[in-house]
């Protein structure tokens, strides 16, 4: 292998021969995934008539709308970081955490064998149960994109190859190096 070709095989595959291009695309649909699964309860701020067609169920009692109200909004502040996340790297393992640690905590609260969910809480469980390994995969791939210290800005592609050396040069600066 000559030269040029060393240096594509080096950019195009990481160290696991994934390509740089799926990695980044199945970051991306993990973080798409997150976003989707915790985008349907936003609709939720609607208010009552809103939570009925989403839950199935109706409320009158005002205190367990506020709640469900305010529950929407939390949504929605789990939705944004990851519709970001889509497009600045630095803001991919904070979103991956909060969307894993929201949906395990659902799982673990749910998952009791003796509880007689609704329907539609059931179909909430089986989609965290199908959402948490897609997001796990995006935090593993996340994480593996880049050594410790070599994470790349928001301003880098995914072809990132590590921090540059610092310039040798003395000097008041200001000058072509």
């Amino acid at each position: 292998m000559d030269g040029l070709e060393a240096i594509v095989a080096s950019t195009s595959a990481g160290s696991d021969g994934m390509s740089i291009q799926v990695r980044e695309w199945l970051i991306r649909a993990s973080l798409l995934v997150g976003a989707l699964i915790h985008l349907p309860p936003v609709a939720g701020l609607g208010g009552a008539s809103a939570l009925a067609r989403l839950y199935g169920v109706s409320w009158s009692d005002p205190t367990t709308l506020l709640l469900l109200q305010h529950r929407a909004v939390l949504f929605g502040l789990l939705v944004l970081p990851m519709l970001i996340a889509l497009k600045h790297q630095s803001w991919r393992m904070p979103a991956l955490l909060m969307a894993i640690t929201s949906v395990a905590a659902f799982l673990l609260l749910g998952v009791p064998a003796d509880a007689p969910w609704d329907p539609s809480i059931n179909r909430v469980l089986w989609v965290d149960a199908i959402a948490l390994p897609c997001l796990v995969l995006g935090l593993v791939l996340e994480q593996k994109r880049a050594p410790e210290g070599a994470r790349p800005d928001d301003n880098q592609g995914p072809e990132y190859q590590g921090p540059r050396p610092q310039s040798t040069t003395r000097g008041g600066g200001g000058g072509a190096e």
